[in-house]
């Protein structure tokens, strides 16, 4: 399920992949865990959370795939 595609750095935590903006969002002691989010380039809007860039990127890549499931069964 994973692609080959690797997200291009833009910044310290700060990742482009598959038309998403990937941040580190930051460590919270509450839960200690790290979050990053993945903001849809294209509306600006966060579209999903994980606790690690790979999950996160899984996450995408998973989502892109449902997607192209759903436009074939049309």
């Amino acid at each position: 399920m994973s692609r080959i595609v690797n997200a291009k750095r833009l910044g310290n935590g700060v990742y482009e992949y598959q038309g998403y903006k990937l941040a580190n969002y930051g460590h919270y002691m509450s839960d200690y865990k790290v979050w990053w989010v993945a903001v849809n380039i294209k509306t600006g809007y966060i579209s999903f959370f994980a606790n690690s860039k790979k999950e996160l990127m899984q996450i995408i890549d998973k989502d892109e795939l449902e997607r192209e499931e759903s436009r074939n069964d049309r």
